[in-house]
């Protein structure tokens, strides 16, 4: 479906990542409620749209090749951005007096961390 293309990111996860980063920054900025909210809100959308393409855990890593070894890595970097970023909206909406959505924020940075 062509809306599809304007609503589902098919970014590369760093680049994922990178866009989550800039609306978080973005939401810091803003001085209007409303704003904040909906770049958190997109924040959000884009850090839900990684499931699936980044590893919410190792596997066993014993034994494995330089390449697996990188690879590994660079999804450990990736986790540790998505639960910073899932940390800085918690505590972004909580500074809005969001209490619940900070708390969820909250949940999903601990399933990720």
């Amino acid at each position: 479906m062509l809306l599809d293309f304007f609503f589902k990111p098919s970014l590369a996860p760093e680049k994922t990542l990178s866009l989550v980063q800039s609306q978080l920054k973005n939401a810091r900025e803003a001085t209007d409620a409303d704003i904040v909210m909906a770049h958190c809100n997109h924040a959000n959308r884009l850090l839900s749209s990684l499931k699936g393409k980044v590893k919410r855990t190792l596997g066993n890593t014993g034994g494995g090749s330089p390449v697996k070894a990188k690879s590994d890595m660079t999804e450990q970097v990736l986790r540790d951005g998505i639960v910073n970023a899932y940390l800085d909206i918690a505590n972004i909406v909580a500074d809005l007096g969001f209490a619940d959505k900070a708390q969820r924020s909250r949940l999903k940075a601990d399933k990720w961390g």
